[in-house]
């Protein structure tokens, strides 16, 4: 993994990112360990699997900060993640950037 793979990740996760090649382990650090085994797998393919990680363990940590309820109406409702600044503008996926929604409010926010 290049460098640049590396930073890129870091810019779109915020976390410190550690590619550790022979043994095909992926790690991020924001406090506390990620690690994401991607042995097999090309360069691209271990920056695509540690970004869905990334985002599953985001949902995660959110569910503890909201306390399972929507940021937007404060229900409990089945909840999905959320950029705050959509990803079209420019991917990312740290937790600054991410709140959980309940469908009703996230179809709102995309008007769908």
């Amino acid at each position: 993994m290049t460098n640049e793979t590396e930073r890129k990740l870091a810019r779109i996760t915020g976390l410190r990112i550690e590619w550790i090649s022979d043994s095909g382990y992926m790690l991020g650090f924001d406090g506390l360990w990620m690690v994401v085994q991607t042995a097999g797998k090309t360069p691209e393919e271990a920056g695509k699997k540690f970004l869905r990680y990334n985002l599953k363990r985001a949902g995660r940590v959110l569910m503890g900060r909201q306390h399972c309820r929507c940021a937007h109406c404060d229900g409990y409702k089945p909840l999905q993640l959320d950029h705050i600044t959509p990803r079209s503008k420019g991917r990312d996926d740290r937790l600054e950037n991410l709140r959980l929604l309940c469908l009703e409010c996230h179809n709102r926010r995309h008007n769908v």
